[in-house]
């Protein structure tokens, strides 16, 4: 199945695993139907149907935050280069606030170079719009940061490149992670 973006331009995906969320599907008690949206009524103890139920009785994690339709209106209309300054920024907070920022030293080099591709435009965004946006991002997890700048910098060299630098971080910080565990 092809897609197609605004212009009417043949859109390629590329897929990595850092999409695939790694918990297994929550099942129903009493089915084997498998739901991904959570009971809203058994959240607030008050579900009466009980098995019968279509929707999932196990515990969910909170979604990752996201843009909404005018955050990314917003993020669309900013300059090149100066959204990918803004994502650099963020990913170079949340690394050093979650302890790996010598590991993802490839994904930010990588994206300073493609920043500097990219031409000075002018700040098109409002302050205002600007804030907002940033409390979205600020929220984000690092590879969700990391795909946006793919998705910004819109070449397709440079989004293969970062997929490969995720997947080398992702990795990296699981290695790091069992040799806690071993240790």
């Amino acid at each position: 199945m092809a897609f197609f973006d605004r212009v009417g331009a043949e859109v390629t995906f590329v897929y990595s695993r850092t999409f695939i969320d790694e918990a297994p599907l929550a099942v129903n008690p009493g089915t084997h139907r498998r739901s991904v949206r959570a009971c809203i009524y058994f959240a607030s103890g008050k579900c009466t149907v009980g098995a019968q139920c279509n929707y999932c009785h196990m515990p969910h994690a909170d979604r990752p935050p996201k843009l909404d339709k005018q955050q990314r209106t917003k993020f669309n209309l900013m300059g090149k280069r100066e959204a990918l300054v803004l994502l650099h920024g963020f990913l170079t907070m949340n690394a050093t606030e979650n302890g790996f920022l010598n590991l993802a030293t490839d994904i930010l080099d990588l994206l300073a170079k493609e920043t500097m591709r990219h031409d000075a435009g002018e700040d098109a965004t409002s302050s205002s719009a600007h804030r907002r946006l940033e409390r979205v991002l600020v929220r984000m997890p690092f590879h969700q940061l990391a795909l946006l700048s793919v998705s910004k910098a819109d070449r397709g060299e440079f989004g293969e490149l970062m997929v490969t630098c995720i997947e080398k971080l992702t990795d990296d910080l699981e290695a790091v992670r069992n040799n806690g565990l071993n240790a």
